[in-house]
């Protein structure tokens, strides 16, 4: 398997009865790369595992589950509280093991620990990797039911965990709750801390516009909870939006023959996707002026050069197969050329599917495939790499941004992503294909 929870059970003597029955020697491997390899500094030698109770552990990913299942990444101590394994505690010294989820895969990732002279052990694991978030369910699943069954074993019929886990699967078994506690996990909250009243306008909102789209705008939710409405949307669209008929989107066959949505990494999608619609338009490597990048998403001449005021994200509306609507975010026109091919990569993914269409801004399966499809389309990295040659220099880069009309960030870490640029060049963040600094404009 792709990901392993392992367990042998031990002997404990100290600790509540469900603590005691459920000590182990646990072992955590990530395509067999373990994630538990450890350093015992009182015996002087390394292993691969750790002696804990694998009960508190279960108990925090049956508790946890929704949002580790479909809350993207945050910069907030909630977020990773619910996230990082180092929060299971119980005087247990647990692995520096992250999980996050897109919606569609789960990147796990582990990190050393720096021990200190209270800590026997130090996690030595510098390892990550991702995997399909069917794959996270079921091991996670099976290490709950282990544990249950170790419960079983020793006689310890009801606990905590065996209450969660009986609610958690009623909740994924019935497709009403499980739509709200996902919705719930995606906003950033645990179990029933979510205002009732914004989850039955969001479920309304999902069940007339699309729950994919709803699910995008939930995870642009403030730290306080603040999501915006549709109504709220659909006032700003039809003051501000630029107009165009859905009927008249470009037309990429090839889409048809690519992995299905999902199943490979979003970041290759996207770049298979631009690539299929550069050969269909005959575009080769040649830049897109904002002309052909309007009339691709099929919207109004001179929508894109236009600098409103800044907007929470990009979003569209489509009416049926009459009328097209979209609100672009950055007032700097390279970055709303970079927004415009977002929603056009979204549209040949999505079309029909939602009259609802959004650029999230979080760190979702559908924002990583929509990144990676409009960096390839607007700068084509075969393109970027003749016109480098053997100039690696700044000035050689802003060349190549001002040739394609896109920010000298965005050259940088395609050309980083793909082996052209040394790693140390810049910061690359965990996410390939990202043009992370949409607010700024070219240098």
């Amino acid at each position: 398997m792709s990901l392993e929870v392992l367990t042998s059970w031990e002997n404990l003597e100290f600790g509540l009865p469900e603590e005691r029955a459920c000590a182990c020697h646990l072992k955590i491997n990530l395509f067999d790369q373990s994630l538990t390899y450890v350093e015992d500094l009182v015996r002087h030698e390394t292993r691969n595992g750790v002696h804990v109770s694998a009960y508190p552990l279960a108990e925090w990913l049956a508790w946890n589950w929704w949002r580790l299942r479909w809350e993207p990444r945050r910069a907030t101590l909630s977020w990773r509280l619910a996230h990082c394994l180092t929060s299971v505690g119980e005087g247990y010294i647990w692995p520096n093991i992250t999980v996050v989820s897109d919606g569609e895969r789960v990147l796990i990732s582990a990190e050393p620990t720096t021990g200190s002279a209270a800590e026997p052990i130090r996690y030595l694991s510098n390892h990550a990797g991702v995997i399909r978030a069917d794959a996270f369910e079921q091991t996670i699943d099976a290490f709950v039911e282990r544990t249950l069954g170790r419960l079983r074993d020793q006689r310890i019929p009801a606990t905590d965990l065996h209450t969660v886990w009986a609610e958690l699967l009623d909740e994924r078994a019935n497709s009403f709750c499980a739509e709200r506690r996902r919705l719930e996990a995606i906003l950033g909250f645990d179990p029933d801390e979510a205002d009732t009243g914004m989850l039955e306008r969001m479920a309304a909102e999902g069940s007339r516009y699309g729950f994919s789209a709803i699910e995008e705008i939930a995870a642009t939710a403030s730290a306080s909870g603040h999501v915006s409405t549709i109504e709220q949307l659909r006032d700003l669209v039809a003051r501000e939006g630029a107009a165009g008929n859905p009927r008249e989107t470009v037309n990429v066959p090839a889409l048809a023959d690519l992995p299905a949505y999902g199943s490979v990494e979003a970041w290759r999608l996207g770049v298979k996707a631009a690539n299929a619609l550069r050969e269909s338009e005959r575009l080769g490597v040649e830049p897109i002026d904002n002309r052909k990048l309007e009339n691709m998403l099929a919207i109004r001449n001179d929508s894109v050069k236009k600098h409103p005021e800044r907007k929470a994200f990009a979003f569209g509306f489509d009416y049926g197969n009459q009328e097209r609507r979209i609100v672009l975010r950055s007032p700097y026109e390279v970055n709303r050329r970079f927004e415009a091919a977002r929603l056009l990569g979204d549209r040949l993914f999505k079309s029909g599917s939602d009259e609802l269409f959004i650029a999230p801004t979080t760190y979702t399966y559908r924002q990583k495939l929509q990144r990676a499809f409009a960096a390839e389309l607007l700068c084509p990295v075969k393109g970027a790499q003749e016109m480098l040659g053997d100039d690696a220099s700044d000035e050689r880069l802003d060349d190549i941004a001002e040739y394609y009309q896109v920010s000298d960030r965005l050259v940088r870490t395609l050309l980083v992503n793909n082996g052209i640029l040394p790693s140390d060049s810049m910061r690359i963040d965990r996410e390939p294909q990202a043009d992370r600094d949409e607010d700024r404009p070219a240098a």
